[in-house]
């Protein structure tokens, strides 16, 4: 999310169009859901069942792309907007810890999969409340 973070300040900088960035960047992660979504039915008695929580990662990050597009009508201020948008994703992992880095960066700590599909879970609403809160101020 940090890249996307910098990637968004790096667009608004040089002033490319932030709609045509959106909408080849949702095209990509729709073609690399498909293509981890082929790879997982190919593997499937190879691969463990906590990797397949990169799915729904993926989906959550189109689904934050395509709302950050779409409430940019309503709001023009993008670079504002995208930061509060990534940063609203990123919050809750920062509660999440490990004794080992390694061990949670390749997520096969039980507790941080169970936390982080809660998180996967209750993010959507929260981002959602939280959006409608700073519309109607």
């Amino acid at each position: 999310m940090l890249i996307l973070t910098m990637l968004i300040l790096l667009i608004q900088e040089h002033g490319i169009s932030f709609h045509l960035f959106v909408s080849s960047l949702i095209s990509f992660i729709s073609v690399l859901q498909f293509s981890v979504y082929r790879s997982f039915v190919f593997l499937g008695r190879f691969i463990p069942r906590y990797l397949i929580l990169f799915d729904p990662m993926v989906n959550e990050m189109v689904f934050l792309i395509s709302l950050s597009d779409l409430s940019l009508l309503l709001y023009r201020n993008a670079i504002n907007f995208c930061v509060l948008i990534l940063h609203l994703a990123t919050f809750p992992n920062s509660f999440m810890s490990s004794k080992s880095f390694l061990v949670m960066s390749l997520g096969f700590y039980r507790y941080s999969i169970m936390s982080s599909q809660t998180v996967l879970v209750l993010l959507p609403l929260f981002q959602f409340g939280f959006l409608l809160f700073l519309f109607l101020l």
